[in-house]
């Protein structure tokens, strides 16, 4: 992992340097599966298999101090009184998210498998919802879960924050629609907005004016507003014709990234062949 170490010195950290053995078990695994720092740029999450590590400092001239661990949802229960978690193909930590502020965390286990009475569903997934108190700790404030809760769907397999709310991505199975959701800040579900059966959400960025843009295998990009509803304002799809034609991509939107102020969308197309085959 490369990181913005002291004084904005570039430091490569791993997960068997001094950052994680002194503090973590060695047998940590995926260290930097994934990132997230905060605006101020004085709260670092990193995200590693089935655990996730957090970092401060009071401003950019002081080095990264390991503050806490947070581990695999196991026993606590979301806002569902029969919902509980089961640890079975887990990947806690996979996805992390702070918000601007570094007071609110989001970690996305999408290859969670959830158990509802006796019933368990393999990749169904969830996002647990931290909160950093007054001594700098993240604590547990809910466990978000999709309403469908169908094998595969891998809910959370992408999380942001759109302002003061949270938007979940459900990637969508052979048996359910792929579908973004927003929720408040305590779980509670706002708006949901689903998209075709046997599509599948390849990424989804926000912008800070209630600005959404979702791609999806199609080889389409949606750019959405929100204002406690979602309203589709354009679709954008792979050219077929000109100097940048991508032809049959399947990948067109691969990755995608809207500015702050949601008036440029930025589209990735790893797979296309432009000046030569699959040269991106």
């Amino acid at each position: 992992v490369w990181i913005d170490g002291e004084n904005n010195n570039w430091e490569v950290w791993q997960y068997d340097d001094k950052y994680a053995v002194d503090t973590v078990s060695n047998s940590l695994e995926n260290f930097g599966k994934s990132l997230t720092v905060d605006a101020t740029n004085t709260t670092l999450v990193i995200g590693s298999k089935n655990q996730v590590l957090y970092y401060v400092r009071p401003t950019t001239k002081f080095p990264w101090a390991y503050r806490d661990q947070l581990t695999v949802l196991s026993t606590q229960r979301s806002a569902s009184p029969n919902f509980k978690l089961t640890v079975t193909n887990n990947t806690f930590g996979e996805v992390v998210t702070l918000d601007k502020t570094g007071e609110f965390l989001l970690v996305g286990a999408p290859g969670a498998s959830t158990l509802t009475g006796d019933n368990s569903s393999k990749n169904t997934g969830y996002v647990a919802v931290y909160r950093k108190n007054d001594n700098g700790y993240f604590t547990f404030v809910t466990a978000i879960i999709s309403d469908s809760a169908t094998p595969g769907e891998r809910f959370g397999q992408h999380v942001k924050f759109l302002n003061n709310r949270i938007l979940v991505a459900s990637c969508g199975s052979e048996t359910s629609a792929p579908y973004i959701a927003a929720y408040s800040l305590t779980g509670t579900l706002i708006s949901k907005m689903s998209f075709s059966l046997g599509t599948t959400i390849l990424d989804v960025c926000t912008s800070q004016t209630d600005r959404i843009a979702v791609s999806l295998s199609t080889c389409e990009v949606n750019l959405i507003d929100f204002n406690d509803a979602f309203a589709v304002i354009a679709t954008y799809t792979a050219p077929q014709t000109g100097q940048y034609s991508v032809g049959k991509t399947t990948e067109y939107g691969y990755s995608i990234a809207l500015n702050t102020e949601g008036t440029r969308l930025l589209v990735g197309v790893p797979d296309s062949s432009i000046r030569s085959p699959l040269s991106g």
